[in-house]
């Protein structure tokens, strides 16, 4: 029985420290319908705040007019781009992470002029990897760009022109979306340790015989 419990305490530490991946390394955004701006995480991405990383917003759109700009996009239907304000205009947009993953790139789509788009990956606010600049051209299919980078982040930076390109099929070796809340961790370790000690003070208050049994200490005293 304690060998049982000690097993049950060690597998539920490692469940706790774990976290729940995307069942596909790949996120299209096809899932998404109209225009809007995102409310909330998805998929255990946030592209609703990007400080203190960088100050620009995303958007993500099924409109078949953004299609008809430029149709060669990687996927069927939805896309990301950025907030503009005035074109011409560089600007940097965030996507934080929920939890640590690896990030390998995302497809790219020219919407008006040929424009460079480079990202840079952060860890906990600390930039780690910056990848190569990629020059896309206009009316050419979706290119892909390579963070080049096969550490842990959190943190993206998308560094182009406001609303002059569209994001799409993001690509993760892995993406954590549900983080196990400590409290609940916690408290079920309690539990078992609890279990644990009450099974060895019982074991502590029997004497083994030698036909193999347990015999209480108050009746061998007897």
């Amino acid at each position: 029985m304690l060998r049982t419990f000690r097993r049950l305490a060690a597998t539920w530490a490692l469940a706790s420290l774990a976290t729940t991946a995307l069942a596909s390394p790949v996120l299209n955004f096809d899932d998404l319908t109209g225009t809007d701006h995102f409310a909330s995480l998805y998929n255990g991405l946030d592209f609703t705040q990007g400080a203190p990383l960088a100050s620009g917003s995303w958007f993500f759109s099924d409109d078949e007019s953004l299609a008809g700009v430029n149709p060669l996009y990687k996927s069927d239907r939805t896309s990301l781009s950025t907030d503009f304000t005035s074109f011409a205009l560089s600007d940097s947009a965030a996507i934080l992470l929920a939890a640590p993953a690896v990030f390998e790139g995302a497809w790219f789509t020219v919407l008006e002029q040929d424009i460079p788009i480079q990202f840079d990956l952060y860890l906990d606010t600390e930039l780690v990897w910056s990848s190569l600049t990629l020059t896309l051209d206009f009316d050419v299919a979706s290119t892909f760009l390579s963070s080049g980078y096969g550490g842990l982040i959190n943190g993206i930076v998308v560094n182009s022109y406001q609303g002059f390109f569209a994001m799409d099929d993001m690509t993760f070796g892995a993406v954590p979306v549900n983080i196990p809340e400590p409290t609940s961790a916690a408290l079920a370790l309690t539990a078992l340790g609890g279990l644990l000690w009450m099974t060895r003070r019982r074991a502590h208050g029997r004497e083994p015989l030698r036909s193999g049994g347990f015999q209480d200490l108050a009746s061998v005293r007897a």
